[in-house]
Parts: C-alpha cells; structure tokens; sequence
C-alpha cells in the first residue's frame, strides 16, 4: 500500500514539477484505492491530507505541512480505527 502513495507522488511529479501538495494527494488517493482508507479512519492518511492540503496553501512551506501532519495525527488519537 505505501509503495502506491510513492507511485503516485511520482506520477504526479513527473507531470507537475515541484507541486508537491497535489503530489500527494494523487499518492494518497491511489493508496486509498488499494487499501481502501479514507479520512477519519485512523490511518496515516489522517496526516497525510492535512500535510498536502498546507502545502497547496504555502507551497514549499514545508513547516506548515508539518504542523498540519502532526495535528491530523494528533487527531487521530480521537478517532476509532477502522482501517490498517
């Protein structure tokens, strides 16, 4: 499943350079596809999202994208796991 987040981000890159916010999220919807998570699963999905969603905001404020992975991470301490 990771290796499909990676092939994503890939794909992506190689027709966006340096868009790294919608990199990954094509990676995280093609990992979705595989494993079938979403947000609000309790997966790293939960960080992943906010932390590409920060970098379309900002882009190359990789701060940001971090702050905003580990509060969607922190989040997830909330939520019940349904997936992985």
């Amino acid at each position: 499943v990771l290796s499909s987040l990676f092939q994503g981000i890939a794909a992506s890159l190689a027709q966006h350079p340096l868009d790294f916010g919608q990199a990954i999220l094509k990676g995280v919807e093609l990992m979705s596809q595989l494993g079938g998570a979403k947000q609000g699963d309790s997966t790293m999905i939960d960080a992943l999202i906010p932390a590409a969603e920060a970098l379309i905001a900002h882009p190359y404020d990789w701060r940001k994208a971090a702050d905003a992975a580990n509060q969607g991470a922190e989040h997830t301490k909330q939520l019940k796991p349904r997936q992985g």
